[in-house]
């Protein structure tokens, strides 16, 4: 393995970059135009009804959000490969970040199909009126949601050490270091104030808007390097000689 990274780092670049984009695709769908796209703000019985009535296609967002999940274990480990002759020990510190964020964000996606659950009912929730119901799968997706923003706490965290790699070892561009840098900050202020301001709903469209530009930015011209580019092997390959001869 170690012959075969050093002289081909950009076939890892590429299938990091790829898998990058697709769990890129797999979450849009699946968190937003399959779950999201069911809850109605303020109303958690016509939240549940919507639930019930498009089951078929909130499970394929569960799946898409697992499937996200295995993905991004490839982008950590490939992210490693790709670091690791800039800074051993760091680049161990930033893939187990994003793989604690991977294992949080799995438990909170359990939160889903206990909301799809309650929404369509049946069995021993027949003893539930459709209001408690309701208000138990309303529950389920608060859950899922504080889950997943305790998740991205780690995401940030991840990013963060990615742009500091990226920008002192001149592997790629220094712009999207920057970028990274910059979604990192928005990831993290975001998920400090969901969890820790009772008044974050005033600020949370703002937030949401941030998180979301420089996440797709950044994130995608990152994929986009590691798919079009590769790295830069040259430099690569001096940090990986120097790395192996110390």
């Amino acid at each position: 393995m170690e012959s075969t990274e050093a002289t081909n780092p950009k076939a890892y670049a590429r299938l990091t970059g790829a898998c990058y984009l697709g769990l890129g695709v797999a979450g849009i769908f699946g968190g937003f135009l399959a779950i999201a796209a069911q809850v109605v703000p303020g109303d958690p019985v016509a939240t549940a009804q919507n639930l019930a009535l498009n089951g078929g296609m909130v499970r394929a967002g569960i799946l898409a959000w697992m499937l996200t999940l295995v993905l991004d274990v490839v982008v950590a480990w490939g992210l490693y490969v790709l670091t690791r002759p800039a800074d051993t020990r760091l680049s161990v510190l930033m893939a187990w970040l994003r793989l604690v964020y991977v294992a949080v964000h799995a438990g909170a996606a359990a939160n889903l199909a206990r909301a799809l659950r309650y929404a369509e009912g049946g069995g021993h929730l027949e003893a539930f009126g459709t209001d408690q119901l309701a208000a138990l799968a309303s529950d389920a997706l608060l859950a899922h949601r504080t889950g997943f923003e305790i998740a991205l706490l780690f995401f940030g965290l991840h990013l963060g050490l990615l742009a500091v790699l990226l920008w002192r070892s001149g592997f790629m561009p220094k712009l999207i270091a920057a970028l990274l840098c910059a979604s990192s900050a928005a990831y993290l202020v975001n998920a400090v104030a969901f969890l820790g301001l009772a008044t974050y709903d005033r600020y949370a469209a703002l937030l949401l808007g941030l998180v979301s530009v420089l996440a797709i930015v950044a994130e995608l011209a990152l994929a986009g390097y590691l798919l079009a580019v590769g790295i830069r092997t040259e430099p690569w390959l001096r940090a990986d000689e120097k790395r192996r001869t110390a």
